[in-house]
């Protein structure tokens, strides 16, 4: 949050290692990590990522398949086995309604406008 102009999206494209930015001095730390000395897949393998404000619908793709792929690569990272769909499902499901959200969300599309 902060006004327009101000660097935000700059400073987050930098940290998410954009090709067009180059920090070049100092550190830059994260859960440990020097961002420097990382791709910006690693970034994103660990955590750091951009993501928009008004996302595109990608029809086809439900959000628990999409929530599943990126649970995967995480746990691939780690060097722990892969959880297929059905496995995902029980451990996401409590998850959502801890935070209140009905199951329903994940059969949605990815960035689907609830109707």
């Amino acid at each position: 949050m902060g006004k327009n102009d101000s660097g935000k999206s700059t400073f987050a494209k930098a940290l998410a290692g954009h090709p067009d930015y180059e920090v070049t001095g100092g550190s830059v730390m994260y859960k440990g990590f020097d961002l420097r000395e990382m791709e910006s897949e690693e970034r994103a393998t660990v955590g750091l990522f951009m993501s928009f404000q008004s996302s595109v619908e990608i029809p086809g793709v439900s959000n628990i398949d999409f929530l599943n792929m990126a649970y995967n690569a995480r746990r691939r990272e780690h060097g722990l086995p892969e959880l297929g769909p059905i496995e995902f499902y029980g451990y996401v499901a409590p998850k959502l309604e801890l935070i209140n959200m009905k199951t329903d969300f994940l059969n949605r599309y990815v960035n689907e406008v609830d109707r």
